[in-house]
């Protein structure tokens, strides 16, 4: 799967809407995630309209990838839960297929952390009128890549392999 390998955070993105039909394959691959208990305990937010995208560009200084990226997927996570000491692995398994889908859709994405932030999830659920019993997770900025592109970078360190025990 050669989207593992060249996967990058895109920070910058061509003014050029994202294809509804790209979307929905985004966030079926999405859906595809594994989950404890088959939990499934994801819900998208799609954030494609320009007046709702300006307001979710108003989040923290980290969250400048938005700024030029014409759609955002806010992850969020459902209250009624199976095993809720699982939901951080299984919302993280659905972020990386999103992504890993984005670059087969020949798109850029960069994560932008929320969860387990406590003020930067109350301003995404006010921002996104997301109810109080749900917890957003991450947005993820999403796009064309403007000058930035998806590519190689080899991060393989036998060093941190063990075998069979620590030492």
């Amino acid at each position: 799967m050669n989207e593992i390998f060249i996967r990058r955070s895109i920070r910058k993105f061509l003014d050029k809407p994202v294809e509804k039909e790209k979307v929905e394959r985004i966030l079926k691959a999405a859906m595809q995630a594994p989950s404890a208990h088959n939990q499934q305990p994801w819900h998208f937010v799609v954030i494609d309209d320009p007046k709702a995208l300006n307001k979710i560009r108003t989040m923290r200084e980290g969250a400048r990838p938005l700024q030029t990226a014409p759609l955002a997927i806010a992850l969020v996570i459902d209250p009624v839960l199976k095993a809720p000491a699982r939901v951080p692995q299984d919302m993280g398994a659905a972020t990386q297929n999103l992504m890993l889908q984005a670059v087969t859709e020949d798109l850029g994405t960069c994560w932008i952390g929320t969860y387990p932030d406590i003020d930067t999830m109350n301003e995404v659920r006010e921002l996104l009128d997301i109810p109080n019993d749900y917890e957003p997770y991450a947005v993820i900025a999403c796009g064309y890549p403007d000058g930035e592109e998806n590519q190689f970078v080899d991060r393989y360190q036998e060093s941190r392999i063990k075998y069979n025990n620590w030492r």
